[in-house]
């Protein structure tokens, strides 16, 4: 468990940016409202140049590998659950937790279990009675907050890990897609209220067929190739239709890549999201990429561009696959 006061000093949340990263900032911010959030990508300029500051906490996200120590020595807390990052959790002791069990403890749940819990629950006890109806009332009221958070938590949960056998799978890419919807400055002060909740329920079906639609329009349009050593592949413009285009193809296909363009200095990136629902490991890939990670079957990396190089991206890609299963990769 992490010290108390460690928790309390907390000024400045670093979260990934997708809907798990975002509920966990969201859980932070409901129990401490001033701190600062940072909603970060893997291997941007933001992430790896990120000062290393006291009071920090990095959730469903870690920092940059080369500059871990620098975060050690100022005190920074680290909860994430991604596998390729466990070794970075554990060089921070006792001020990193790590979700052991892949298909609960995603971001948000280490935020309510880790941070919202212990906190809330040291609130309470400084609560003076005479603010209290009642001992029952109080009990109460502590319970349906509680199971509120908690659910909220477990729903992100579900989606991340994508437990898509789950009885509230449809529920939980429902709350994913409005996650996506809200922008940040509605979303990052904390829990949704029970009037964002039926806001939600309306929006939510909507969202999510609208997404599976571009999902297969992705899928559609994509480039297929199979590399020398047999890995079937697709890619295409679309990072946030990558899961679902995964979820839609299973098996029929090894590897499904989405990328986006950013130029920085004058120079062209490829942002990168990976995902296989064979035994082709995602995560070993991206983390032979400065900066990826991610899981098995889930992972992300950014990599330069140069068109005079490639004649596209997707030659680019086809190419990195190449390189990486000529080097003995997966």
């Amino acid at each position: 468990m992490i010290p108390l006061d460690k928790l309390k000093a907390i000024n400045h949340v670093v979260v990934h940016n997708d809907a798990d990263g975002v509920a966990s900032a969201m859980i932070i911010k409901d129990v401490l409202p001033e701190v600062k959030v940072s909603v970060v990508a893997y291997n941007s300029p933001e992430h790896d140049n990120m000062p290393a500051e006291p009071g920090m906490a990095f959730c469903d996200f870690s920092p940059a590998e080369p500059r871990i120590q620098e975060f050690v020595e100022v005190g920074t807390i680290v909860l994430d659950h991604h596998d390729k990052q466990k070794f970075i959790v554990d060089a921070f002791g006792e001020l990193g937790v790590y979700g052991e069990n892949d298909k609960v403890e995603a971001g948000a749940y280490l935020a309510y279990r880790e941070v919202w819990l212990p906190l809330m629950e040291d609130k309470r006890k400084g609560l003076p009675m005479s603010k209290v109806a009642s001992p029952s009332a109080s009990q109460l009221m502590w319970d349906s907050l509680k199971a509120r958070i908690e659910d909220f938590a477990r729903l992100v949960s579900i989606r991340d890990t994508w437990q898509t056998g789950h009885e509230r799978w449809r529920e939980a890419c429902e709350t994913s897609e409005a996650l996506h919807f809200w922008p940040d400055e509605r979303l990052l002060c904390g829990v949704p209220s029970e009037d964002w909740h039926s806001q939600l329920l309306h929006l939510g079906p909507m969202l999510f067929q609208r997404k599976l639609k571009a999902a297969q329009k992705c899928i559609d349009g994509g480039y297929r190739w199979v590399s020398a050593k047999g890995t079937k592949c697709i890619a295409f413009v679309g990072i946030y239709q990558v899961s679902d285009a995964a979820e839609i193809l299973d098996t029929e296909l090894d590897l499904v890549l989405a990328f986006t363009y950013y130029l920085q200095e004058g120079q062209c990136f490829l942002r990168v999201s990976c995902r296989s629902h064979t035994d082709w490991d995602v995560g070993a890939f991206a983390r032979t990429i400065p900066g990826g990670g991610g899981h098995k079957a889930s992972s992300g990396f950014q990599t330069a561009f140069d068109p005079a190089e490639a004649p596209n991206p997707y030659a680019h890609l086809q190419r990195m696959i190449d390189d990486y299963e000529a080097s003995d990769g997966s």
